[in-house]
């Protein structure tokens, strides 16, 4: 930054001088027209070049160093603010839009980078200013305390005009958070969009969200584009000002009319460099207002963090999961009530029941996506909360309803809990899920890319590879399984329950299913509904009481026979 502005300080007052110095050659008497070339004019001419490189050297150093330091606070900025929304829980992100952290982390911080122009104006233009002022009150510090009497109505103006520049700019960026959120949410959803032939009607929707940022945008323009105009219009009054009080000024004798004109020349380069503060105040409020809103989502509070003194994972061969009078409610409304289960170490146990019970809101509270509202969950006796988060979740293989996969290949996808593991462990896992034949018969086999979400896979191919991926992550004590087989044919959900019928017994598997098929070999079910266990026992016992998990069986070979 020192170094910029001595730049600036140079490049400044070398347009400053060069005034002075044309001056002082013609006043010398040293050149006449019709003089011819002489050495005299010969140097003038050098001197003038290398100033004028030099001005070029100095402004490209000041534009890649600006530049450069832009470029660096704009990557450390998206940094910053990716690292803080994965620190945040699984509760922030029901409530935020893809589409506006995108917008933060690109359009807000695009803004940003507008402030290498902001910096250099912010050095040079005032460095100008103080040269030049000291001009002008060298010539006549009357006529510049004359002047000056505009400065506080230049000032009051700009401030009445960028603050509403700064609303502005902070509605129209808000309104392209929401272009973005629609057309992210339009694009995930695009099969369902054509299923249902409702092209048109999304279309519409967006054109509504797309207009009002157009209206926004325009808004946003009307006012920027003001500040120029009027400091034209203050600038012209205060022209005109000199000029009548620098003829009194002649007339009574105090200066000649070279002075005076010399004096209008260096006012024009000080109201020029006035312009582009002007300009710089316009650009600072919009800087402004994207600054609020990254560091908004910088700033957050309620970030997941380790409780004091956290303690690793609790050792043994296997983990004893119990909940232990368990309550927990999605913005008060429960969705789990005074639960207490227990999945024993190294066992496998099954959670079933109607949709909305609370099935896979224990999966979620178990590796502590969201904290319990009463009550505790307890890993082979020690409560999960003083568990540090890190080791807490290295010990959980998860298999969720909604598979998500990463671009980049199959290997990296099945890798991504253990990117340790050997090529001959990530063929083992697939095999254990049914996927190793597909995948070789692939194009480049375990590496073919994926697409965004394992696009160019089907449904059952994408859940073989997240199954593969919590198969292999050999450091977990927990499995859990929720809706895993789901959108597997019967071959693929017979491979992968053999394999975990007969691995060793070194992991407590938790089974959510709605297919009650693949929880006939759990060594215990528990049926919930409406968030309490409404029967427990193994298949055979349950089948035989003929309560709600009988009739749910029932249900479903119905359903399979339909």
């Amino acid at each position: 930054t020192v170094l910029v502005g001595v730049f600036l300080a140079g490049t400044t007052h070398a347009a400053v001088e060069e005034t002075a110095f044309v001056k002082y050659v013609m006043k010398a008497g040293l050149y006449h027209p019709g003089d011819g070339l002489s050495m005299l004019m010969v140097i003038v001419s050098a001197v003038f070049v290398a100033v004028y490189s030099m001005r070029g050297v100095f402004s490209y150093i000041n534009q890649l160093s600006v530049g450069v330091i832009a470029a660096r606070i704009s990557m450390e900025m998206r940094e910053d603010m990716y690292r803080s929304l994965q620190r945040m829980p699984m509760s922030y992100f029901q409530k935020g839009k893809v589409g506006d952290y995108i917008s933060r982390m690109n359009s807000d911080v695009q803004i940003i980078r507008t402030a290498a122009d902001v910096i250099m104006v912010s050095v040079e233009a005032p460095l100008m200013i103080l040269v030049g002022m000291s001009q002008l009150f060298i010539i006549s510090w009357k006529l510049t305390v004359a002047v000056l009497v505009f400065v506080p109505v230049i000032g009051v103006i700009l401030d009445r005009i960028t603050s509403r520049i700064k609303k502005a700019t902070s509605v129209q960026q808000e309104s392209m958070s929401d272009v973005n959120a629609k057309v992210t949410e339009n694009l995930k959803g695009i099969r369902i969009i054509k299923a249902f032939a409702r092209e048109d009607y999304e279309l519409d929707r967006f054109a509504r969200v797309n207009e009002y940022n157009y209206r926004m945008t325009v808004r946003t323009v009307k006012r920027t584009s003001l500040v120029v105009p009027v400091m034209e219009a203050v600038g012209g009054l205060a022209v005109g000002v000199l000029i009548l009080t620098g003829s009194l000024c002649i007339n009574a004798g105090m200066f000649d009319f070279p002075a005076l004109g010399e004096y209008i020349m260096m006012s024009f380069i000080v109201a020029n460099a006035v312009k582009s503060i002007s300009r710089l105040k316009s650009t600072q409020q919009q800087i402004l207002a994207a600054g609020d809103r990254i560091f908004e989502i910088i700033d957050m509070q309620g970030q997941e963090s380790d409780s004091p003194g956290a303690l690793p994972f609790p050792a043994g061969d296997a983990a004893e999961v119990e909940l232990r009078n368990v309550t927990f409610a999605y913005e008060d409304e429960p969705v789990i009530r005074d639960l207490s289960v227990t999945f024993p170490a190294g066992r496998t146990v099954a959670l079933v029941g109607p949709s909305g019970s609370g099935k896979s809101t224990v999966a979620d509270l178990i590796p502590l996506f969201y904290g319990v509202t009463s009550g505790e969950i307890l890993i082979n006796g020690v409560n999960v909360r003083d568990i540090s988060l890190g080791a807490l979740r290295e010990a959980v293989a998860l298999v969720p309803q909604e598979v998500i996969l990463f671009s980049g290949t199959i290997r990296d996808n099945i890798k991504y809990g253990a990117p340790e593991a050997a090529d001959e462990e990530v063929i083992e896992a697939a095999r254990a899920a049914n996927a190793h034949g597909f995948i070789t018969a692939a194009p480049n086999g375990y590496d073919t890319e994926l697409g965004e979400g394992g696009s160019g896979l089907s449904g059952g191919q994408r859940q073989r590879i997240a199954i593969a991926r919590a198969l292999l992550k050999k450091k977990a004590k927990i499995l859990i399984l929720d809706e895993a087989t789901s959108a597997l044919d019967n071959e693929s959900e017979s491979a992968v329950q053999n394999y975990l019928d007969h691995r060793e017994s070194g992991v407590t598997t938790i089974i959510i299913a709605h297919r009650l098929s693949t929880v006939k070999n759990a060594h215990r079910i528990y049926v919930l509904d409406r968030g309490a266990i409404a029967e427990q026992g193994s298949f055979d016992e349950l089948i035989s009481a003929g309560g709600c998990f009988s009739e749910l069986y029932r249900g479903a070979a119905r359903g399979d026979e339909r």
